[in-house]
């Protein structure tokens, strides 16, 4: 929750000292020392447009659920353990997550039966449109942003999966780290989750943390880079070439080879997949390129 707690006098409002109550995890303060982070086990419902819930509370603040995946999203711990909350809890809590989501989602943002139906059969197609020719997610999602995050600013100060940020260091400028890099932790990473940067609210996988380093993106601008053809071609090119020894034979994600047909003038359908004369062509001439940094 945001914007509930003063970070003054450490006062909560009544509204969100109640859900934390409900939810029986273990409660921290947030980074911010204006909102508090509750963990408990459960499910976003079927029936939510989307994995993460951002509502307005009735009192003042927000309220904001997030399931897995979350297009990246890590949550900044603090440690700052909320007194009279359970200290080494993380319980099942699906009932009242149920009951938050009827008290605060709107009508409009919920799916019907039919909407939640085709969002399944979306998510499963979405796992298969990366490799057009084996029909199973091409291995440029799979890379570990781990090891590429470990460079700059993070390299030398982080610890613990957090630390300043690779690029821009402990400030959100990204020509001018700031002195303060040693004690930063505006960014975070993890194998699993991947990336996220708290100065600028931009996250994601491997291949985003690629298009924020080599400048492809600037942080804050990243997380839709693979749903741009030819941003997604410079990321993939670059992950090949410079961050992974293990691509060099894998196929590309198809948004990827889309971006071979824009540079290369040819024609493809900005929807749906190439059809196999149009894939083969770009496929080989994805092969003979090479990764070329603008900085």
């Amino acid at each position: 929750m945001t914007d509930v707690r003063d970070d003054g006098t450490g006062v909560m409002t009544r509204e969100a000292w109640d859900i934390i109550q409900s939810l029986g995890g273990y409660a921290e303060v947030s980074r911010s020392m204006t909102g508090a982070h509750v963990f408990v086990k459960g499910r976003i419902p079927g029936d939510v447009d989307g994995r993460e819930i951002m509502e307005e509370l009735n009192e003042c603040g927000h309220i904001e659920i997030y399931g897995y995946p979350a297009n990246g999203r890590v949550v900044g711990t603090t440690w700052l353990h909320i007194e009279n909350t359970q200290r080494h809890t993380v319980p099942e809590a699906q009932n009242v997550i149920d009951e938050l989501v009827e008290e605060y989602v709107d009508e409009e943002d919920q799916l019907s039966d039919q909407e939640q139906a085709n969002a399944v059969i979306e998510r499963y197609q979405s796992q298969i449109r990366g490799d057009q020719s084996g029909g199973s997610r091409s291995k440029y999602y799979d890379l570990d942003p781990v090891p590429i995050a470990n460079t700059g600013p993070f390299r030398t100060y982080g610890r613990n999966g957090q630390g300043p940020h690779p690029v821009h260091g402990a400030t959100t400028s990204h020509d001018n780290p700031g002195p303060d890099d040693k004690d930063s932790t505006n960014f975070g990473v993890d194998s699993q989750n991947g990336w996220k940067c708290w100065a600028h609210d931009d996250g994601g996988g491997a291949l985003q943390l690629i298009a924020v380093i080599e400048g492809i993106r600037d942080c804050g601008n990243a997380a839709d880079v693979m749903q741009d053809p030819e941003d997604a071609l410079r990321v993939c090119l670059a992950a090949r070439d410079e961050y992974s020894s293990d691509l060099d034979d894998e196929d590309p994600p198809t948004v990827a080879l889309k971006g071979v047909c824009g540079v290369q003038n040819l024609d493809y359908p900005e929807d749906g997949a190439l059809d196999s004369g149009t894939y083969e062509i770009a496929r080989g001439l994805y092969d003979a390129m090479s990764y070329t940094s603008e900085s």
